[in-house]
């Protein structure tokens, strides 16, 4: 793991994947910076869902999505105080799969064993779309074959 970044940069992107993404709970931290697009990782990472929120770590084969984000020192240290920058999640540089590079906020190598769950598309909007509509319930059926529109008779 590259060594954990103590002053804040400005030079690159930075790369969120969770709940910083447009239409998450956290997008709003976002508000001054500017957005740069969609994007995804070299396929050397993993994504792990912790209930709340995702989790990426090294060391994997996942391309993982998310969305480049051009921020401010001050919307940098927001980010960092929020993930709890370096005791947590440690900003680092990581690899696009454009060869790219960017901050992410990559789960600290001595909290790994609350990675559990993978997500293995490596998008956590997809996964938490999925999620939900697995929890939702069917919708209601008309009972006996019959539409719940009512026919017109002529």
């Amino acid at each position: 793991m590259r060594q954990a970044e103590t002053t804040i940069p400005s030079s690159l992107p930075v790369f969120v994947y969770g709940t910083m993404r447009r239409g998450q709970r956290l997008h709003q931290v976002l508000a001054r910076a500017t957005p740069l697009g969609l994007a995804r990782t070299a396929a050397a990472y993993n994504l792990f869902d912790l209930e709340a929120f995702p989790a990426m770590t090294e060391g994997g084969s996942t391309t993982v999505t998310g969305e480049l984000w051009q921020a401010d020192k001050g919307t940098m240290m927001v980010i960092d105080a929020i993930e709890g920058h370096p005791e947590f999640f440690v900003r680092q540089e990581i690899e696009l799969a454009d060869g790219r590079s960017a901050f992410a906020w990559l789960l600290h190598p001595g909290r790994r064993d609350w990675a559990i769950r993978r997500i293995e598309s490596g998008d956590w909007c997809r996964h938490r779309s999925g999620e939900l509509k697995a929890t939702l319930p069917d919708p209601p059926r008309p009972s006996s074959g019959t539409c719940s529109i009512a026919s017109r008779n002529p």
